[in-house]
């Protein structure tokens, strides 16, 4: 387990999203896994939903796109500290910077101690700058993944525990989490969020306010993703996801509580346009 990381099994509170009359656009082909329907588009993003499940496909090809944001600087220990946010004001800072923002979801695993601040347990690069992380060498060792994109091209590949070699790789963008098949109450449904990749560089993202970590692989595999580029990031009660400012999934037993989560590092999926279409409900 992470030092002092917190992982919560939460319940769901999903927005409605009504329907709303959409003009047909020619799209790249999804494949789409049994139950999972379409809910809301925009150019380069497609977000599907099956009962209290969500999985985001982001295309390059169409415009589609990932951005990480970090909390500010606090302190300066061994490792950066960073401020913590509310997913509510993570909201406001991404949509704000960004503003063909069309979702946004929790990244990084995290320190627990405070709750203004927190150091990162694996490094990001993010805006071209490293941010380490403080069990880049001394947790699951060699069980670590690395999402790194040029806003053109996304891939996951594997990271070596070192994050001088984040310095040293030419992508502006860069995210380490785990290999799914690492020990992090692998077979308890609770909050998850997985991140992956295919061959042409289509980003999936999966947020589930319970699965098992199998079960998420599937999922993704299912949907087109590499079986060697899928990797998990923080759960537990960090298993956010807002899209056009909804909050879709609130990970805290008493609903309004979540929003008041706090977290230090967040990830952005860009559409290349503002305007989202609602294709149809998501289950309250």
């Amino acid at each position: 387990m992470l030092p002092r990381s917190l992982l919560i099994a939460v319940s769901v509170s999903c927005m409605l999203i009504a329907p709303v009359a959409s003009a047909k656009t020619t799209v790249e082909t999804v494949s789409t896994p049994k139950d999972f329907k379409e809910v809301r588009r925009a150019p380069g993003v497609h977000l599907y939903q099956r009962h209290k499940d969500f999985i985001h496909v982001i295309l390059p090809s169409e415009g589609g796109s990932i951005g990480l944001l970090a909390g500010d600087i606090v302190e300066w220990t061994e490792h950066l500290t960073l401020s913590r946010k509310t997913i509510a004001d993570w909201w406001k800072t991404a949509s704000t910077q960004h503003p063909t923002t069309f979702s946004i979801t929790n990244g990084e695993f995290f320190d627990m101690s405070y709750a203004d601040r927190a150091a990162l347990a694996f490094s990001v690069k993010v805006d071209d700058k490293v941010i380490s992380g403080y069990a880049d060498d001394n947790e699951f060792r060699n069980q670590k993944l690395m999402f790194v994109s040029d806003g053109r091209h996304n891939d996951i590949v594997p990271y070596n525990d070192d994050p001088d070699s984040l310095v040293s790789r030419p992508e502006p963008t860069i995210l380490v989490g785990l290999s799914p098949t690492s020990s992090k109450s692998s077979t308890v449904r609770k909050g998850r969020t997985f991140m992956a990749t295919d061959a042409k560089g289509n980003v999936y993202m999966y947020s589930s306010p319970g699965t098992t970590q199998r079960y998420a692989t599937r999922m993704l595999e299912k949907f087109g993703a590499s079986a060697d580029k899928i990797m998990m990031l923080d759960g537990g009660g960090s298993s956010y996801l807002l899209s056009r400012g909804n909050i879709l999934l609130p990970s805290a037993p008493k609903g309004s509580e979540a929003y008041a989560r706090a977290l230090p590092q967040i990830i952005v999926i860009k559409s290349a346009d503002p305007r989202a279409q609602l294709m149809g409900s998501a289950v309250r």
